[in-house]
């Protein structure tokens, strides 16, 4: 099946009066179809992929939807998405609808985000070890640790792979996107400013008399 990647601007948000509004962003990669229609080749980051195979070489890198096999298959996708200069994510989730093989071991099955050497066991993520489901990780406080990872997401690409006896259907990546913040002057600092440059006139003012008074003097 050929690489499937979605996006869906899901909304605004105002939180307060005079805040600029935070925009909801959807992507999903793979089809929400239960696994089935064969398997869904998703996108993953090349240089993500040879790190991951160079890490674990003796586990199988399989698709999406791929029928379970016999254990130590690992499933690799990359979300990509625009992000400019001048806006910030302020909170994120992870999701993704899978099932594990129930003939192998699966609670030593996890996650890695970004990151080949440190992987996060499925079960200290919420994952109750039911034979399928839809998992949901809050990005900006993982469960357990509240490590954020939102500063892995400034890229515009967040890498992760599931292994290694589970199988995925779909995932999907949920962005809260504001403008950043531009800095602005409190009220006692538009004060200061305002002090410092009436001062400011005034000695030019000064200084201007002095020389008016020196030059009719002369």
């Amino acid at each position: 099946m050929s690489r499937s990647i979605g996006i869906t601007v899901v909304g605004s948000l105002l939180f307060s009066a005079g805040v600029s509004p935070a925009e909801v962003r959807e992507y999903t990669l793979g089809q929400d179809d239960n696994f089935a229609d064969g398997v869904d080749n998703v996108y993953v980051d090349p240089d993500w992929l040879a790190d991951i195979v160079d890490a674990n070489p003796t586990w199988t890198v399989v698709p999406f939807d791929d029928p379970l096999g016999a254990g130590g298959e690992m499933v690799p996708f990359t979300f990509v998405f625009d992000l400019t200069g001048t806006e910030q994510i302020t909170a994120a989730s992870l999701s993704f609808h899978f099932k594990r093989n129930g003939g192998n071991p699966w609670n030593s099955d996890s996650i890695w985000v970004d990151d080949v050497t440190h992987g996060r066991l499925l079960t200290g993520l919420g994952w109750d070890g039911s034979s399928e489901t839809v998992l949901s990780i809050d990005l900006a406080s993982i469960p357990g640790t509240g490590e954020n990872l939102l500063p892995l997401l400034e890229d515009g690409v967040l890498n992760c792979m599931v292994a290694d006896d589970s199988v995925i259907d779909d995932a999907t990546l949920v962005l809260e996107v504001e403008p950043r913040s531009i800095p602005t002057v409190s009220s006692w600092g538009m004060i200061t400013l305002t002090l410092l440059t009436l001062t400011a006139g005034t000695l030019v003012l000064a200084k201007r008399q002095r020389q008016a008074a020196a030059w009719q003097a002369n």
